[in-house]
């Protein structure tokens, strides 16, 4: 009996096969590639979010600008101006024509981004008090 238990403990001593060491260094490399695409989807929407902001603020300098009197909006306010000024541009270039599949941006994007900015100045000046 004695001989027996030793061979057991021989054959639970054994080194693991060679395909599962493989195998768990496939799945450590799935998550870390996993884990390298996450971040790098974080920091592709925050550098989009900050060309937004960017644009926006561009946008909004412009239609402060081509728009007649005065108006006492500070840099966030010029910033959401020019942000919402693009969406509502793009609502109105959706209206006449749809972007080509794939296309990055709409052609009219940044001249209807102005537009949609001095119509929400517009409103912003005849609604807000003073």
């Amino acid at each position: 009996m004695s001989e027996n238990r030793g061979r057991q403990r021989k054959r639970s001593d054994k080194k693991p096969k060679k395909w599962s060491s493989i195998l768990c260094m496939k799945k450590n490399r799935l998550r870390l590639d996993r884990h390298v695409s996450i971040r790098h989807s974080i920091l592709i929407s925050m550098l989009h979010i900050i060309w937004y902001i960017i644009v926006g603020f561009i946008v909004g300098l412009i239609a402060r600008a081509i728009m007649p009197g005065v108006q006492h909006l500070g840099f966030i306010l010029t910033t959401l101006l020019g942000i919402g000024g693009s969406i509502v541009g793009g609502l109105i270039a959706r209206l006449f024509s749809k972007p080509e599949p794939g296309s990055v941006f709409h052609p009219a994007g940044l001249i209807l981004s102005i537009i949609g900015a001095i119509i929400l100045l517009f409103v912003w000046v005849k609604v807000a008090p003073g």
